[in-house]
């Protein structure tokens, strides 16, 4: 993660690439490797694609993560931001799928998921202290 965000830094800062030219990209090679993907495990089986239902939370989710990008890109466009301090931040949205998914969409094993949740969250709170 730490390393991404030097990379994309880099990337807006001495490229001088606006945030929504690197949110292209990025979403563009996502949807590639995504149907690599896809193309091994899902197109070839048409039990599971019978057994897929469409949510319109699958749209809010894909709307809040391509969101939560261009803002982390736009905060990476400042050079005096501090990576290790924006790459907390954003490890830290676990904690809205953790809670989200928990109390909304009713997840099994809530109790089991809180110990690594913990473990990020003070690692989170470490490197912020720091």
């Amino acid at each position: 993660g730490a390393s991404s965000g030097l990379y994309d830094k880099f990337l807006i800062q001495s490229l001088e690439l606006n945030p929504q030219t690197l949110q292209f990209w990025f979403c563009f090679y996502t949807v590639l490797i995504l149907l690599v993907i896809l193309s091994v495990t899902w197109f070839p089986y048409p039990e599971k694609r019978k057994a897929f239902k469409f949510r319109w939370t699958i749209i809010a989710v894909g709307v809040l993560l391509v969101a939560a990008d261009y803002f982390y890109f736009k905060a990476l466009q400042d050079p005096d931001a501090l990576i290790m301090l924006l790459s907390a931040i954003k490890r830290s949205q676990i904690l809205i799928a953790v809670v989200i998914g928990g109390l909304v969409f009713k997840e099994q094993n809530k109790r089991k998921k809180l110990v690594p949740l913990a473990g990020i969250l003070i690692g989170v709170g470490l490197i912020l202290y720091s």
